[in-house]
């Protein structure tokens, strides 16, 4: 609800006074990681956005690399430690999901999950560093949306979990069938960042909104 305020507040202000939030993209891992439809609606976003310095593609820390692996073993060791007492009464009020996250940190070594905490805090200290620039865009999924089956692949929401610093999605366009995608702003404080998804959404200027389906 915070949030929700902050934003409609936001839009309130003519968005031009923000200016161009100082920014740059990531291209690395997450443009070749992702499909066509969401490559095209990522150029063509940066496009509109303007394609100047403060856009510049910025590489990724060398943590990086090891990121979504301790990332999975601090989630699977930190699920097991909330909800070991009621997995082990009641192991079949889990998903079969969440039931395997619960086992595989009742089965992590110690040793593993310091191993993953120590790489927590160099990741965080190198993905703030890279963000002194300012902003960082990037895709918000490798793929369009999903079916309702799935809330999708979250591979590119990862370092913002990963690194407890915020992040929020714009959305950018269509594919050719209709489906929603979005381009994912991270860094800086809470407010700045809202300022800057108002500034992107201003410059965007998508107005379209997707059919809707029928209901459940």
């Amino acid at each position: 609800e915070v949030y929700s305020a902050l934003v409609v507040m936001l839009r309130g202000v003519k968005a031009g006074s923000f200016g161009n939030p100082p920014a740059s993209r990531l291209d690395e891992f997450f443009y070749d990681r992702s499909d066509s439809d969401v490559r095209n609606a990522f150029d063509a976003t940066i496009e509109k956005l303007g394609q100047h310095n403060w856009l510049e593609a910025r590489p990724l820390p060398a943590s990086f690399a090891e990121l979504h692996a301790h990332h999975g073993t601090i989630m699977a060791v930190d699920a097991a430690q909330v909800h070991r007492e009621a997995f082990e009464r009641t192991p079949e009020a889990f998903s079969p999901q969440v039931a395997a996250l619960i086992e595989s940190g009742l089965a992590t070594p110690v040793m593993d999950y310091a191993q993953a905490l120590a790489h927590h805090h160099t990741f965080r200290a190198e993905f703030q560093q890279a963000m002194q620039a300012g902003h960082l865009f990037l895709p918000a999924t490798p793929t369009a949306a999903p079916g309702r089956e799935t809330t999708g692949d979250a591979i590119f929401n990862s370092p913002w979990s990963y690194s407890r610093l915020p992040a929020g999605t714009v959305l950018s366009g269509f594919t050719e069938q209709g489906v929603p995608v979005g381009v994912q702003i991270g860094g800086g404080d809470e407010l700045t960042l809202l300022r800057s998804a108002v500034w992107c959404e201003s410059q965007i200027g998508f107005q379209a909104r997707p059919a809707l389906g029928p209901s459940v």
